[in-house]
């Protein structure tokens, strides 16, 4: 299921409003409020610097 040809994952980037897997954001890993809530600590698996965080609004 993983497994792409670069172009069927360039036309789907194109057309498709849904991005493969590889191109989305882990959504918890860029909530502030997630590590407060859960207290994700550097060296943990789903830790994400905050400047590598992703910030759209």
């Amino acid at each position: 299921r993983g497994k792409r040809r670069d172009a069927a994952t360039l036309a789907q980037l194109t057309s498709d409003p849904h991005s493969p897997n590889v191109e989305r954001a882990s959504t918890v890993r860029n909530m502030d409020d997630w590590y407060t809530a859960f207290g994700a600590k550097p060296g943990e698996k789903l830790y994400l610097a905050p400047k590598d965080r992703v910030k759209i609004w």
